[in-house]
């Protein structure tokens, strides 16, 4: 009887012993693979233990997009500006609707009188800024197909300003000159435009920059119709010579707004056509 109790209390202890081992064997490999699974570690200069980085891909373009633009921009007769631009992703048949708004200013500086031994002088100063929109480099119309092929490249006049004077001395003509007289003028507002944009993903899209990836760009441009261009007027304050007429364009606060719509299968944009 006393053999038999202590055979069944050896079996007991051995079945404890195995158990313990397998416990132990579970627990030690449960933390080589949490610890395989862990981001690796670096120290980090400061001597402590930092996370590794993780490499993620590039954001792909979104749907919908926006770009503002909260400088102001001397804007010269010289070319076109490129004062906003964005990039979004389209399907092949989306329309997109471009709202457009900009703050413009032309500012103009007249002076007369600066001649002597006449009886008249006259001067002049005038300029005007347009802007339009381009997707992957076609202009985006009015009215008429995409790039401009039907006489209407999408230019939009957002300010303008002409001004002329003429002074004549009355009261000793031809002696000793008029009295001179120099002035200056700011005219600064806001004004927005909306295009509409049919079939871009087909009409637009170059795949050069990537299937259905749209490069959208607003251009500005300044035409100094009297050659008066000069840099002697400021967006903020009047010339302090007053030594010539001329005159001066700005491009201040601006946004674009892009948004996809689904225009009716008949819809068109082209001149005198009246829509669907």
């Amino acid at each position: 009887m006393a053999r038999n109790k202590a055979a069944r209390r050896g079996i007991g202890a051995l079945i404890a012993a195995v158990m313990l081992s397998t416990f132990t064997l579970g627990a030690l490999m449960f933390g080589q693979s949490a610890s395989a699974a862990a981001p690796k570690t670096q120290p980090s200069p400061t001597g402590s233990v930092a996370p590794s980085p993780i490499n993620t891909p590039a954001p792909m373009p979104a749907n919908k997009t926006a770009a503002i633009g909260n400088t102001v921009d001397d804007v010269t007769p010289e070319g076109d500006h490129v004062v906003l631009e964005e990039q979004m992703k389209v399907s092949s048949p989306q329309d997109l609707i471009l709202n457009l708004s900009s703050e413009c200013a032309v500012i103009t500086q007249l002076v007369t009188g600066s001649t002597k031994g006449t009886a008249t002088d006259t001067a002049e100063a005038s300029g005007k800024v347009e802007m339009w929109v381009t997707i992957d480099g076609e202009n985006v119309p009015v009215a008429g197909p995409p790039g401009g092929g039907g006489g209407d490249d999408g230019t939009i006049v957002f300010c303008s300003q002409a001004r002329g004077r003429q002074v004549t001395d009355n009261e000793n003509p031809g002696g000793d000159g008029q009295d001179k007289i120099a002035d200056y003028m700011s005219a600064r507002q806001a004004n927005a435009f909306q295009w509409l944009a049919l079939n871009v993903g087909t009409a637009y899209d170059n795949p050069a920059n990537g299937q259905n990836i749209l490069d959208i760009q607003v251009h500005a441009k300044y035409t100094d119709q009297r050659d008066t261009d000069c840099d002697a007027l400021s967006s903020q304050a009047p010339s302090t010579t007053f030594a010539q007429t001329c005159s001066k364009a700005y491009i201040g606060r601006r946004t674009l707004i892009v948004e996809p719509t689904h225009a009716s299968v008949i819809e068109t944009t082209d001149s005198g056509a009246g829509g669907s």
